[in-house]
């Protein structure tokens, strides 16, 4: 068997390969894996990395620190989880993707308010036309395609411009990750819709109220 040995930049030791492992990650996804050389040098081993079983960190940590305080009575016996620590590296990124999300549900309920006054200003307006359509048999279902519809228009065409916007904008954010998922049409189409959703929800409720009113009361106003 030929032993292989690779001596390191700047380094007049040779190392004997014992083992080549698969790529993993060990800096920010955003950057591609790069060589990596694990040396097994036992005078410069300060920490154990532990796996632990789910539901045992508890009593497997107290027995570990009953084996350490046995060692030494020197060094504290301290432990962090992997877990944390990756955390912690991406904490400002999650805060980041956190305030986003937060812009975004204050920028649809704000979209949502306006449309809701904008919805109970036009039935107002049209509170005899209601009234007179009941009055010559229009139907509930009726009433509410005739009043919805003129919503359907903008939304329409909004939906319609913000497909490309925001799946453009997905793949520039996506570029910053090395590795990524693949982006999807139907994940767009599905927040569009759910979107819609509050949308056409908030200016149905106005005009369900409208149509089920009483046509009397209705002619009857000023």
């Amino acid at each position: 068997m030929v032993t292989e040995r690779f001596k390191q930049p700047g380094e007049e030791a040779r190392y004997e390969v014992i083992g080549v492992i698969r790529d993993f990650h060990f800096d920010f996804l955003w950057n591609p894996i790069s060589p990596l050389v694990l040396k097994n040098d036992p005078s410069e081993f300060r920490v154990a990395n532990i796996r632990l079983a789910p539901g045992e960190q508890k009593p497997i940590l107290a027995k570990l620190e009953e084996i350490w305080s046995r060692i030494t009575e020197v060094a504290p016996f301290a432990y962090d989880f992997y877990s944390e620590q990756i955390a912690e590296v991406y904490h400002d990124f999650r805060e980041l993707v956190t305030i986003i999300g937060f812009l975004a549900v204050i920028a649809i309920v704000i979209a949502c308010l306006g449309l809701l006054a904008m919805a109970h200003y036009d039935l107002q307006s049209r509170v005899k036309e209601i009234g007179v359509r009941k009055v010559l048999g229009a139907r509930i279902e009726d009433l509410l395609i005739l009043l919805t519809s003129d919503y359907a228009k903008p939304v329409g065409i909004a939906f319609v411009l913000g497909i490309p916007v925001i799946y453009y904008l997905t793949l520039w954010w996506l570029q910053i990750f090395k590795y990524k998922m693949a982006l999807d049409l139907w994940v767009i189409l599905l927040g569009l819709s759910i979107v819609l959703l509050f949308k056409f929800s908030t200016v149905g409720i106005q005009t369900l109220k409208a149509a089920m009113d009483n046509p009397v009361q209705s002619l009857q106003s000023k």
